[in-house]
């Protein structure tokens, strides 16, 4: 009988512990993000690992749903053999860089979980920039689209008290440009703080 006491006990405490966090209607939520950003597929053949920054904003509807919106910045480095082959082809030295600005609408869902912790699944739609510019024997060759993508993944923010807290996230993208897709894959820490409904 003691031991079913002390099962039962520990059941109401881990329940408890992971129960839903009631965060106010109207809570805004501001992201500060860095992270990498990782070419995948054929647009892998071109760029090579690069960086990320941005700010996202987010409106809790209630406990489960919050919209907003994100402008991040990404910087990809490009891959050597084709700036090899490109140099080849052109008969000189090349410098290429390569760019993304993205500027999409995002919906989020919140999972239940301990009161300072706060899981999240999110995807998003809207618009992202590409720009590319070649250098070459003292001339430059610069171009650029606008293009419909999505995105969707998640990650785990911390509360550290107050309105300041810290986080991770990840997401998938896929960006319809022209003929073939460009799709990536983004990791970024982030330093979030409320404003707005407590």
């Amino acid at each position: 009988m003691k031991r079913h006491a002390m099962f039962a006990a520990a059941a109401v405490l881990a329940l408890a512990a992971f129960a839903p966090v009631a965060h106010a209607q109207g809570d805004v939520r501001v992201a500060l993000q860095a992270g990498l950003s990782l070419p995948i597929g054929d647009f892998g053949d071109f760029a090579s690992t690069g960086i990320n920054l941005g700010l996202t904003g987010t409106y809790r509807l209630h406990d489960r749903l919050g919209f907003g919106g994100d402008l991040v910045w990404h910087r990809f480095g490009v891959d050597r053999d084709f700036e090899e082959a490109l140099a080849v082809s052109l008969g000189s030295t090349v410098d290429v860089s390569a760019s993304t600005l993205q500027i999409t609408a995002h919906g989020v869902y919140y999972l239940p979980a301990a009161e300072t912790l706060s899981p999240h699944l999110r995807a998003g739609l809207g618009l992202y920039r590409a720009s590319s510019k070649v250098e070459s024997a003292g001339s430059s060759d610069t171009s650029s689209d606008t293009d419909l993508g999505f995105h969707f993944g998640g990650g785990l923010d911390y509360r550290t008290g107050g309105s300041f807290g810290y986080g991770l996230e990840a997401a998938y993208h896929y960006i319809a440009s022209g003929g073939d897709a460009t799709t990536l894959l983004t990791m970024a820490g982030r330093l979030t703080f409320g404003v707005g409904a407590k």
